[in-house]
């Protein structure tokens, strides 16, 4: 399977296995065709301790219906790496969601955007 960079991306070109190219798995909103979800958004700057996707359901709630959430994390010590995706049924929640970019999650300000492929 291939894997796409992130636009803007400055590390790692890592994508979730359910977000990459060709995946089985469809986003719920969004035009894949299009190459772009504008329902799925990365979110940058997390913990890199214990962070769970029920804590960023939870955080991002208030922007709208959260139909999934992807911590990436290394592979070698399963440890989180810093970043999620956070796909959202709705376009207008992931925009929210960008709004929350500089919000202090568990003491780290967090950089949100909606993910391009």
């Amino acid at each position: 399977s291939s894997i796409i960079p992130l636009k803007g991306a400055t590390r790692s070109p890592f994508l979730a296995p359910t977000f990459q190219a060709g995946s089985s798995l469809s986003t719920v909103g969004g035009d894949k065709s299009a190459g772009l979800s504008e329902t799925i958004c990365h979110v940058a700057n997390l913990p890199y301790g214990k962070i769970t996707e029920d804590a960023i359901t939870f955080a991002f709630a208030p922007c709208g219906d959260v139909a999934r959430v992807h911590i990436a994390k290394d592979r070698d010590t399963g440890k989180p790496r810093g970043f999620a995706f956070v796909e959202f049924a709705t376009k207008e929640g992931a925009k929210k969601a960008v709004e929350m970019s500089g919000f202090d999650f568990q003491g780290r300000s967090i950089r949100v955007s909606i993910w391009t492929q």
